[in-house]
């Protein structure tokens, strides 16, 4: 049976202060009203606290009284199947990512359908946020690519793509260069801020039909190799 999982994930080019951090969670709670069941932290020791909390405002107190710069990694809702999962992690000295997941069976009162509320939140961090080095949003694609493509073309391809995925200016080169990226029918481009936003099909649910499917992995097979 095919997951109706969603994910959004974005990679930032500095070390998210706190400050940062408690405005993102405001933003997004205005936008999706985020109900908190559990909060695990990671010291720089890589030490697990687990905080029991039961409101978004104990969440916030909870993650203001760390040391500023006495965390790894913040999850939010690890435990729960039915609510936003929201985790932060610092990558190393110069970077930090952002994971959301919203489950099949997501637990809110919001009316939207989970593709657009998932695309609600896509879009407010990336018009929200600067530094972004890359992002993606859509659904899970794994067993796609584990059926449809050869193990060597696995090991040759430069990224699998999602739905939706952002590359800024520097990993543009990376991932081909902007000039390929835009030359390739099989993708809808736009350029946002200093990078290009690709999106592949209509929907993050189109790659579960077979002709989602198949214009997933042609786009995929089309993609020029990496610059490194």
């Amino acid at each position: 049976m095919t997951s109706r999982e969603l994910s959004i994930y974005f990679t930032i080019s500095y070390i998210l202060p706190l400050e940062d951090l408690l405005d993102m969670l405001n933003l997004l709670n205005k936008h999706v009203k985020i109900i908190v069941n559990d909060l695990n932290l990671m010291n720089e020791k890589r030490e697990w606290i687990d905080v029991s909390v039961s409101s978004f405002e104990q969440l916030l107190n909870e993650i203001e009284s760390i040391d500023r710069n006495g965390w790894r990694m913040i999850v939010i809702n690890n435990s729960t199947s039915d609510l936003l999962k929201i985790v932060f992690s610092k990558i190393d000295n110069s970077m930090y990512s952002i994971g959301i997941t919203i489950p099949e069976k997501l637990n809110t009162k919001e009316t939207e359908n989970l593709p657009v509320l998932g695309l609600s939140i896509f879009s407010l961090i990336l018009f929200n946020r600067k530094k972004i080095v890359m992002a993606y949003y859509g659904g899970n694609y794994a067993n796609i690519y584990s059926e449809k493509l050869s193990f060597e073309e696995t090991i040759s391809i430069n990224f699998f793509p999602s739905w939706l995925q952002y590359f800024g200016k520097e990993e543009l080169e990376n991932q081909g260069g902007i000039d390929a990226l835009e030359a390739n029918s099989l993708l809808k481009t736009s350029r946002i801020h200093d990078g290009l936003l690709i999106q592949i099909g209509d929907g993050p649910y189109d790659a579960f039909t077979p002709e989602g499917e198949e214009l997933l992995v042609k786009a995929t097979r089309s993609l020029p190799p990496v610059k490194k």
